[in-house]
């Protein structure tokens, strides 16, 4: 198995990437029922959403739809920045523990 999919399939990784999947998709499934959208549509517009990139061609028209997705932003945004910073640390703490095995190694 390749050195980096340990990162990938880190417990913690797994299980924020699992909540965000089901997080997705449960809110893809609202704003089809909401607004009437296609499943694509909706998936689109969620993952847009979640990811911060917001490209606006897609946006929710109902009122009811509009507090769904502050509330779904809310919640939804800290869960993936948690799930990058989580990765990034550690791909940080395994380049630290290479530098220091070289270390080692030369002295």
């Amino acid at each position: 198995m390749w050195r980096s999919a340990r990162i990938v399939f880190h417990p913690r990784v797994l299980q924020l990437a699992f909540l965000l999947a089901v997080l997705v998709v449960i809110g893809a499934c609202a704003f089809t029922a909401l607004e009437g959208w296609l499943f694509i549509d909706s998936l689109y517009f969620v993952l847009a959403t979640v990811t911060t990139v917001g490209y606006g061609d897609v946006v929710p028209s109902h009122d009811a739809s509009k507090i769904l997705t502050m509330v779904y932003m809310i919640l939804t945004i800290p869960i993936v920045l948690i799930w990058i910073s989580l990765i990034g640390e550690l791909i940080h703490d395994r380049l630290i523990g290479r530098m220091k095995a070289a270390k080692r190694r030369r002295h």
